[in-house]
């Protein structure tokens, strides 16, 4: 049987600047969630993606509020 197709990828993101480079490859637009360390999935309105870089910007406030989030 082969395997199935998954392009899944977890990462701990630690939050010292508003920009942060989330992979080296662009991103399909919808397929990116922001969670808390905890689990909880974080509002895109907090932050927005430019998928064709794959950069991740964050709002001042999410910055004030953690140091660490996983996408």
């Amino acid at each position: 049987m082969g395997q199935g197709l998954n392009n899944f990828r977890q990462r701990e993101l630690l939050l010292t600047s508003d920009t942060i480079a989330i992979d080296s490859l662009s991103i399909i637009p919808d397929s990116f969630v922001l969670r808390t360390t905890g689990g909880k999935v974080i509002s895109s309105s907090f932050y927005s993606i430019n998928p064709a870089k794959a950069e991740l910007v964050i709002s001042n406030h999410l910055m004030e509020l953690y140091d660490t989030l996983i996408s």
